[in-house]
Protein backbone atom coordinates (compact mmCIF):
# COMPACT_ATOMS: atom_id res chain seq x y z
CA UNK A 1 0.00 0.00 0.00
CA UNK A 2 1.42 3.56 -0.70
CA UNK A 3 2.29 6.42 1.43
CA UNK A 4 -0.97 7.99 0.19
CA UNK A 5 -3.46 5.46 0.22
CA UNK A 6 -2.25 4.76 4.03
CA UNK A 7 -2.96 8.31 5.03
CA UNK A 8 -6.34 7.84 3.33
CA UNK A 9 -7.18 4.60 5.35
CA UNK A 10 -5.38 6.34 8.74
CA UNK A 11 -7.77 9.46 7.77
CA UNK A 12 -11.41 7.75 7.29
CA UNK A 13 -10.64 5.25 10.38
CA UNK A 14 -9.83 7.74 12.64
CA UNK A 15 -13.14 10.21 11.17
CA UNK A 16 -15.60 7.28 12.14
CA UNK A 17 -13.94 6.64 15.52
CA UNK A 18 -15.82 8.48 18.71
CA UNK A 19 -12.85 10.68 18.91
CA UNK A 20 -12.36 11.64 15.60
CA UNK A 21 -16.51 12.57 15.08
CA UNK A 22 -16.09 14.98 18.17
CA UNK A 23 -13.35 16.77 16.71
CA UNK A 24 -15.09 16.87 13.09
CA UNK A 25 -17.95 18.13 14.65
CA UNK A 26 -15.89 20.80 16.93
CA UNK A 27 -14.13 22.05 14.31
CA UNK A 28 -17.17 22.38 12.63
CA UNK A 29 -18.88 24.26 14.86
CA UNK A 30 -15.98 26.82 15.62
CA UNK A 31 -16.24 27.32 11.70
CA UNK A 32 -19.45 28.38 11.98
CA UNK A 33 -18.66 30.75 14.68
CA UNK A 34 -20.36 29.35 17.66
CA UNK A 35 -19.41 30.21 21.00
CA UNK A 36 -19.58 27.49 23.63
CA UNK A 37 -17.92 24.83 25.71
CA UNK A 38 -17.68 22.27 22.86
CA UNK A 39 -16.79 19.49 24.97
CA UNK A 40 -19.98 20.00 27.59
CA UNK A 41 -22.11 20.70 24.24
CA UNK A 42 -20.69 17.75 22.25
CA UNK A 43 -21.93 15.71 25.47
CA UNK A 44 -25.58 16.68 25.77
CA UNK A 45 -25.74 16.72 21.64
CA UNK A 46 -24.69 13.04 21.67
CA UNK A 47 -27.03 12.41 24.99
CA UNK A 48 -30.26 14.50 23.98
CA UNK A 49 -32.91 11.94 22.82
CA UNK A 50 -35.50 14.60 21.42
CA UNK A 51 -36.05 17.83 20.42
CA UNK A 52 -36.32 20.80 22.72
CA UNK A 53 -38.46 22.79 20.26
CA UNK A 54 -41.09 19.78 19.51
CA UNK A 55 -40.11 16.89 21.76
CA UNK A 56 -40.23 14.52 19.00
CA UNK A 57 -37.81 11.65 19.82
CA UNK A 58 -34.24 11.60 17.31
CA UNK A 59 -34.30 9.12 14.67
CA UNK A 60 -30.57 8.88 14.32
CA UNK A 61 -27.75 10.17 15.30
CA UNK A 62 -27.86 12.66 12.07
CA UNK A 63 -31.40 14.06 12.92
CA UNK A 64 -30.00 15.93 16.15
CA UNK A 65 -28.85 19.81 15.32
CA UNK A 66 -26.90 22.16 17.03
CA UNK A 67 -29.53 24.56 17.00
CA UNK A 68 -27.16 28.62 17.19
CA UNK A 69 -27.94 31.93 16.85
CA UNK A 70 -26.07 33.08 12.89
CA UNK A 71 -25.54 36.75 14.68
CA UNK A 72 -24.24 35.80 17.79
CA UNK A 73 -23.19 32.37 17.77
CA UNK A 74 -25.20 31.50 21.31
CA UNK A 75 -26.20 27.99 21.08
CA UNK A 76 -30.38 27.73 21.78
CA UNK A 77 -30.75 24.16 21.58
CA UNK A 78 -30.49 20.84 19.79
CA UNK A 79 -33.29 20.95 17.65
CA UNK A 80 -34.64 18.29 15.11
CA UNK A 81 -33.55 19.08 11.32
CA UNK A 82 -37.13 19.45 9.95
CA UNK A 83 -39.02 21.36 10.73
CA UNK A 84 -37.30 23.14 13.95
CA UNK A 85 -33.63 23.84 12.85
CA UNK A 86 -34.85 24.74 9.50
CA UNK A 87 -37.80 27.12 10.77
CA UNK A 88 -35.52 29.10 13.40
CA UNK A 89 -38.60 28.91 15.58
CA UNK A 90 -36.11 29.50 18.74
CA UNK A 91 -35.71 33.35 19.36
CA UNK A 92 -31.93 34.30 20.39
CA UNK A 93 -32.57 35.34 24.12
CA UNK A 94 -28.83 37.16 24.12
CA UNK A 95 -29.93 38.97 20.79
CA UNK A 96 -32.76 40.66 22.59
CA UNK A 97 -30.90 41.35 25.41
CA UNK A 98 -28.48 43.28 23.91
CA UNK A 99 -31.24 44.71 21.57
CA UNK A 100 -33.21 46.21 24.51
CA UNK A 101 -29.98 47.94 25.99
CA UNK A 102 -30.82 51.65 25.21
Amino acid sequence: MKDNEKRKASKHKYSISPKGKKTLRRACWKGRGIICDYDAIYDILIHTSECDFCDKPFIDTKSRHLHHCHDCGAVLGILCRSPCNTQNLMPCPLCDYIDAIP
